[in-house]
């Protein structure tokens, strides 16, 4: 039924109309009083009380992000020689009277202590630049209200409310 309609039989109700007697009038108040109300209900400003919703990204994009190394990475091809005379120290400092072991810990401490200045901010990783017709999957969710979403209760919780302190020319 139509909002008219029901306008126009509340009208004919509240008067106690009875059937068979014109109601051109009625229906023309109701009609016009239907009009009003959507006229008045477009104009309002609407908000959106509680949203839940998925979010894909079309692009993602960085100029390259400042990243440490670990200084035994820096050590490269070199630090599988560090740990073979790390571990046989022992064997040499019985041979060489523990001159082996403080000569090496000064190279090593030395070579460690240039990895470890360089390792601060170190490496920069390459920028990014994706789209997602070009591989980038992504997947989030935007909300207004509450913060409790998953992919369970999107729908069942998204509403637009008139509030009534928004409510202009009442």
């Amino acid at each position: 039924m139509s909002l008219s309609k029901e306008l126009a039989d509340a009208v004919a109700k509240s008067f106690d109309v009875k059937p068979g007697v014109d109601r051109t009038k009625i229906d023309t108040m109701g009609r016009e009083m239907s009009e009003a109300i959507v006229k008045f209900v477009t104009k309002q400003p609407f908000k959106v009380q509680e949203l839940k919703a998925v979010v894909e990204l079309e692009k993602l994009k960085n100029g390259g992000i400042d990243t440490n190394v670990k200084p035994s990475t820096l050590l490269g091809p070199y630090a599988p020689i560090f740990d073979f005379f790390k571990k046989l120290k022992p064997a040499f400092d019985l041979a060489t009277g523990g001159a082996f072991g403080k000569a090496f810990g000064k190279v090593e401490g030395a070579v460690k202590a240039a990895a470890a200045v360089s390792s601060v901010k170190g490496a920069k990783t390459e920028d990014i630049d994706m789209k997602k017709d070009k591989g980038l999957e992504t997947k989030g969710y935007a909300y207004i209200g509450g913060t409790d979403v998953d992919d369970e209760n999107l729908g069942s919780i998204s509403t637009v409310k008139l509030s009534i302190d928004d409510v202009v020319d009442a």
